[in-house]
This record gives structure tokens, C-alpha cells and sequence, in this order.
């Protein structure tokens, strides 16, 4: 996890996705916990614990000067499986939940849904995307 400490090195996954002159303001990494029960997660995690991994989707997300962007990625290559953007100016329901030690972000979007938490290290760049996303989601 030592990339997700490099804030500078988190930014430059996004470059490719970025527009001209689109600047980044906040990134964090984050990860959207599996469904399955506690028992059934440590049984696959001991039965083949790549694949496990794998199952669980990560992102990293940028709020920039324009959008929101998220990068869906595979953890151990860190190749980029998905991206997907939403405008500021056009955003779906924003919905945010802190507690101790994560901050999670739902964007209620029927055509592409988002939901993620951010753990300890990345929670405070996480509280800022949520709480710009929320302001900009919130009709005037």
C-alpha cells in the first residue's frame, strides 16, 4: 500500500484520465467491503488468497477543478480495470458517512452506482472529496 501513501504517485495514475487543463485537487484510495459473511471471506482468503483479493473492488478517486473521477483497479498489477466520471455540475445524490477511522462515499447514480470506504490513512482526503461532492450535489 505504500503507492497510496505517495500522493504524488497516486496523481499521476490519473493523468491519462484527466481533461486539458483539469486540475486535481483531492485523491484517496479506497475499497468497497464484500457482502459475504466474515467466515465465508476468511475461508476464500485462505483457499486462494490472490483470487480473494481480486474479488474486492479497489479505487482510487480524484476530485478535480471539473469532475469526480474514479479508477476501479486490480490490486496486485494495479492495472486500471475501469474509470468512470461524473461532472460537478451534474452530479447524482451524494451520500456520506463517517466513523471511526473510515469515511465512506455513495453516489446514488441508477446508471453507474458508486460506493466506497476510506480507511485511517486516506480518510481525511476522503471527509474533503465528500464534503466538496456534497456541496456541489446540493441544489442552491
Amino acid at each position: 500500500m505504500g503507492l497510496f501513501n505517495n500522493r504524488a504517485k497516486v496523481e499521476a495514475a490519473f493523468v491519462p484520465y484527466l481533461e486539458s487543463g483539469e486540475q486535481v485537487r483531492h485523491v484517496s484510495s479506497g475499497t468497497w467491503k464484500s457482502s459475504f459473511p466474515k467466515w465465508q471471506q476468511f475461508l476464500s482468503a485462505a483457499i486462494a488468497p490472490k483470487t480473494f483479493r481480486n474479488s474486492i473492488p479497489r479505487y482510487m478517486v480524484a476530485l478535480t477543478d471539473r469532475r469526480f473521477v474514479v479508477l476501479r483497479f486490480e490490486e496486485i498489477t494495479m492495472k486500471i480495470l475501469e474509470d468512470r466520471s461524473w461532472p460537478l455540475t451534474a452530479l447524482p445524490p451524494v451520500k456520506t458517512l463517517s466513523g471511526m477511522g473510515y469515511h465512506q462515499i455513495v453516489l446514488d447514480d441508477p446508471a453507474q452506482p458508486f460506493k466506497a470506504n476510506f480507511l485511517a490513512g486516506q480518510r481525511e482526503e476522503a471527509v474533503a472529496i465528500g464534503e466538496a461532492l456534497t456541496a456541489a450535489a446540493t441544489p442552491a
